[in-house]
């Protein structure tokens, strides 16, 4: 189950307890599993960023900070991260409930908080995370290029390799070969690196669907063969005997929990 993880922006520390124990109810009543943090500054809570990149599916902040930044400063700066995380405003008053569409944000909620509000602002919010949760599990599907001036999504999971012949590079997949002018450098970027691997600088393999390795070359099934220079001998050479042992431990874990016949 997904975790939805918010955080929360207020200078009152008895405000964030009573917001923390709503959002407990609206958990145990929606069965949305939630990950809660505390921030009593909007500069704490920038500051938890790791490597600047927003942690956070949603925000509840703050309008009226009497010190430092106000939470529609915040936002701004957390929409600099993250263009796509959702925002809902705290306010003691509904006149500055406006400045929520300086920053898109998708709702507010005025103090006194209750469990109607929130539960009124968390079901929008859980919409539209699930909404960008599944357009970025589609993009991570699919590897979009352009063919014949058409767009064209390649499922990732039925990659091969990706052959660099002349200004074009082919994608060499189960069901077929699709050829563009993106570079390899340029597709490579696109793809995890921890799955797709150079062996040789016209050619790139995904690597767990590589069936045995030579010196030279790489094996897929069907005994489709790509080359490996020697540049890259070792590193392919190294990966697949690693490959290997975890496969072995695989097994021998799985045996050991068979039950012996008598």
């Amino acid at each position: 189950m997904y975790t939805y993880k918010i955080g929360i922006c207020d200078d009152e520390p008895n405000f964030c307890e009573h917001l923390k124990k709503l959002l407990a109810a609206y958990q145990k009543e929606s069965k949305n599993q939630l990950g809660v943090r505390v921030f009593h500054h909007g500069e704490d809570l920038l500051n938890s960023f790791p490597n600047g990149k927003c942690p956070y599916d949603i925000f509840l902040l703050d309008v009226d900070v009497p010190d430092g930044m106000n939470g529609v400063q915040t936002a701004k700066k957390i929409r600099e991260k993250n263009p796509d995380v959702i925002i809902i405003f705290i306010t003691n008053y509904e006149k500055y409930a406006l400045d929520a569409y300086q920053v898109d944000a998708i709702d507010y909620l005025v103090k006194p908080v209750r469990l109607e509000g929130v539960r009124r602002v968390m079901a929008k919010a859980i919409i539209q995370v699930d909404y960008v949760l599944d357009y970025q599990k589609s993009a991570n599907r699919y590897l979009p290029i352009i063919v014949d001036y058409d767009k064209v999504n390649v499922e990732i999971s039925k990659i091969l390799y990706i052959e660099k012949r002349r200004n074009q590079s082919v994608i060499h997949t189960e069901d077929g070969d699709y050829s563009c002018y993106e570079t390899l450098s340029q597709l490579y970027e696109k793809l995890d690196n921890n799955k797709f691997i150079y062996v040789h600088q016209g050619f790139i393999v995904q690597f767990p669907k590589v069936k045995e390795v030579e010196k030279n070359c790489v094996y897929f099934a069907g005994h489709i063969r790509v080359p490996v220079s020697r540049k890259y001998q070792k590193e392919v050479q190294e990966r697949f005997k690693e490959r290997l042992y975890r496969l072995r431990e695989q097994m021998l874990k799985k045996e050991a929990t068979v039950p012996k016949k008598r």
